[in-house]
């Protein structure tokens, strides 16, 4: 499993960015390889359709979970489409979602993912 957390900076601590399109970087923590690697968002600066643009990054990225502050409805739809999850309203550290999200036994099984959900859900 991939998840994708969106953040201003590229470190292990930094904390979710409150925005998923004009976010500056996205860690990509992989449960397979217990890693997280970091890649520049290009579009953070783009005039329009931030959002769409890194929602296509990441399906190329083959990402099955996206933990982000605040989200577009085009951008979540666009996720939704190809099948990632998307939790918003997130206020924690990289290394607080990697360490959560790989002590979830199964990420299909809806039990889980409202368990992600509520204990990584706050309100800005």
């Amino acid at each position: 499993m991939k998840i994708a957390v969106s953040v201003d900076t590229p470190e292990p601590g930094a904390r979710v960015s409150f925005s998923f399109g004009r976010t500056s970087y996205f860690a990509i923590c992989s449960t397979e390889k217990d890693e997280i690697l970091f890649i520049k968002n290009p579009f953070s600066n783009v005039f329009g359709g931030a959002g769409i643009q890194a929602a296509q990054l990441l399906i190329s990225h083959n990402i099955d979970l996206v933990v982000t502050g605040k989200i577009g409805k085009n951008a979540m739809r666009f996720l939704s489409f190809a099948g990632i999850r998307v939790v918003s309203r997130v206020e924690a550290t990289v290394i607080e979602c990697s360490e959560y999200f790989n002590q979830l036994e199964t990420f299909e099984n809806s039990d889980n993912y409202e368990k992600l959900y509520n204990t990584l859900h706050t309100k800005y």
